[in-house]
């Protein structure tokens, strides 16, 4: 028998599908707000290294290191980006001018990835491991061959994504109970219990009753199939009626030709009888018949014999 599933079972599957489907879009948006906020980070790291190399090329403002105008507070105060790791400015062969990071002045970089990139004309951002924790590193070419280099952490996004990510999954599992329950008592009181019934119906119909009906107060299918099957029990009805008294009339009928093969049947077996009767009547004469015929015949052939005796007699007279 070919294996089938209940309805409660596909509503499942739907409901698992709609949920990975949801958790999906829901991962696939909330890294598009990390991104989005990183982004917005990045522009405000490079307005802030505008206005960095604005201000260092000021005849009002002369930089010195240790100043305060370089230090990461002074830089988050101005700014407002609480994010950030580090405010350098450095040559494009990798001297450090000026760092916000205490004891950074006056060296020089030696990874020559970020060389390459301090040397080129172009902003850059890349990702960048400092101290062991993910940051942007945005790459601002000046003026005097001066380079803005800043370093932007992501934890606060990443811990943003993740807290935002955390209350998504709640909402969604939330939001799928919600529509699991409706999807339940839509399927039960629309679907499953009206086919239920129709179930039930089909199998006192298949068992003989046919005085069942169905009524379901439903404006889908289920409402056309339930009339469907009371118009067929109704004409299943009719036509039973129909047989029942097609079947009286035959019995009657039949009762009928009977009775006229049974009178049939008596007559012919008293004709019969009549006929054998007569038949043995007529073989008895013939027998009477046969045998007067065979004594006659037999006195015929004595009365032959003396007739014979006779005329010997007659002719030894005559010849005396």
């Amino acid at each position: 028998m070919e294996k089938r599933y209940s309805f409660y079972t596909i509503a499942f599957t739907l409901i698992t599908v709609i949920a990975v489907i949801v958790i999906f879009a829901g991962n696939l948006l909330i890294n598009y707000q990390e991104e989005k906020v990183v982004r917005e980070k990045v522009e405000t790291a490079l307005q802030v290294a505008r206005a960095v190399d604005g201000i260092k090329r000021s005849s009002i403002t002369e930089y010195q290191p240790g100043a305060s105008l370089w230090t990461k507070t002074a830089i988050k105060e101005i700014s407002g980006l609480d994010d950030l790791l580090y405010i350098r400015i450095t040559g494009k062969s990798g001297k450090i001018y000026q760092s916000s990071v205490t004891g950074e002045d006056g060296k020089t970089v030696t990874n020559p990835n970020v060389l390459k990139l301090l040397s080129a004309d172009d902003i850059t951002v890349t990702d960048y491991i400092f101290e062991k924790e993910e940051a942007k590193s945005i790459i601002y070419p000046g003026d005097e061959n001066k380079v803005i280099w800043i370093g932007l952490s992501l934890q606060s996004a990443k811990e943003i994504s993740a807290e935002s990510r955390i209350y998504a999954i709640l909402i969604a599992i939330g939001a799928l109970l919600a529509i699991t329950l409706i999807i339940f008592f839509v399927f039960r009181n629309s679907i499953v219990i009206p086919l239920n019934r129709i179930i039930d119906a089909f199998k006192g119909a298949r068992e003989g009753d046919l005085k069942t009906s169905i009524n379901i107060d439903s404006k889908t299918e289920i409402a056309e199939l339930t009339d469907n099957f009371n118009k067929m029990i109704k004409d299943l009805e009719y036509y039973q009626l129909n047989l029942e008294e097609s079947k009286d009339v035959l019995e009657v009928k039949i009762e009928e030709k009977t009775k006229e093969l049974r009178e049939l049947n008596e007559n012919l077996e008293n004709k019969i009888q009549e006929r054998t009767e007569e038949l043995q009547s007529k073989v008895d004469e013939l027998e009477k018949f046969r045998r007067l015929t065979v004594g006659r015949e037999l006195k015929m052939k004595k009365m032959k014999r003396m007739i014979e005796k006779m005329k010997k007699i007659i002719k030894k007279q005559k010849k005396k």
